[in-house]
């Protein structure tokens, strides 16, 4: 039984982690350089990719019984020996390496499980212990919170204000979402400061964010073990932010004043992975705390660039294309 399950279920999901991250993100960044992308909305969908592509071919191959185990080396032979032997090293490879990470891979799918439910205890736990915003409370607090709500045409969520020392400024729920800010936060910002901040938090509820992140962790923490998920995983959090701030500036109109916002926020962030661990999956943060990382949002946000992306439907065939074509070789190679 437990050799059945390594060897038709765990073995595949390992090779197709490790390869579909490793193909997926040189894929996307071979698109980036071909057709000079600038849309960090699209940027992020791409980025999204490589994360999902392993799932997406393990799900096709057990479901149409595919043979895990190397497709050609099982079939034929392409009829060019270099080829040939090419794809049974990296068969008999994959399969070593599958063995060997299969103690990790069981071990990385528990924790990420783990953080996943204990991200959403701990938000259900933030609304029991602190409640939400009453409006007598804060009154143009929530004033402003109404009237972002209708300019983008959500409904009003949840507010929710912490005694947390340090910063905190990031949104839970996937149809409900309710945003969180430190008290610090809130008194050290100006008015307009305030309003670029609820309104980068707005940004994120309209693009659905709370739901991207939690899936991503979730899926990052369980192919730890893939050698760039890391490393997609970061840049995909970065063009998700830099998303969230082009609908803040064109909400707000007010680049110079979101610039020193962000700035604010990343002096009162905490620098440590572990200062709000058990909220990593709505909040991955440790990105945001490279100096890096916010010098090139506070430019980018300051010089206000024209994003001209691709059409919807340009976007669509193209992240369809990309799936269709990376499942299409994992399933060929693996």
């Amino acid at each position: 039984m437990i050799s059945i399950l390594l060897q038709e279920h765990m073995h595949p999901f390992i090779i197709y982690a490790v390869t579909g991250t490793f193909l997926g993100y040189g894929l996307v960044f071979l698109v980036y350089r071909w057709l000079q992308l600038d849309d960090p909305r699209l940027k992020a969908q791409l980025l999204f990719l490589p994360l999902i592509i392993p799932v997406t071919t393990y799900v096709i191959s057990s479901s149409f019984h595919v043979n895990p185990r190397c497709l050609l080396s099982v079939t034929g032979s392409t009829g060019l020996p270099f080829l040939d032997r090419l794809i049974t090293g990296f068969c008999v490879v994959s399969n070593v390496a599958a063995v060997i990470l299969t103690p990790l891979f069981a071990l990385a799918v528990s924790v990420a499980i783990i953080k996943a439910v204990v991200s959403l205890v701990a938000c259900r736990r933030l609304v029991k212990r602190y409640g939400l915003v009453c409006t007598e409370d804060y009154p143009q607090l929530t004033a402003t919170l109404r009237q972002l709500s209708q300019e983008v045409g959500v409904t009003t969520p949840g507010l929710i204000m912490t005694d947390k020392k340090y910063a905190q400024s990031f949104t839970f729920g996937f149809w409900n979402p309710v945003i969180v800010l430190s008290k610090k936060l809130v008194e050290s910002l100006d008015q307009d400061e305030l309003h670029a901040v609820l309104a980068h938090e707005m940004a994120h509820i309209v693009r659905k964010d709370s739901l991207f992140n939690w899936v991503a962790v979730f899926l990052r923490d369980a192919m730890f073990f893939a050698p760039v998920v890391y490393w997609g995983f970061n840049r995909l959090l970065g063009e998700k932010e830099k998303a969230a701030d082009d609908i803040t500036v064109r909400i707000t109109e007010k680049p110079l004043a979101f610039a020193q916002a962000l700035i604010k926020v990343w002096r009162m962030s905490p620098k440590s992975l572990f200062a709000d661990f058990s909220l990593d999956n709505f909040s991955p943060t440790p990105g945001f705390a490279k100096d890096g990382i916010i010098g090139h949002r506070v430019q980018r946000v300051i010089d206000a660039p024209g994003v001209q992306g691709l059409s919807s439907r340009a976007a669509i065939w193209l992240i369809f294309g990309m799936i269709t074509t990376l499942v299409s070789i994992l399933l060929i190679l693996c």
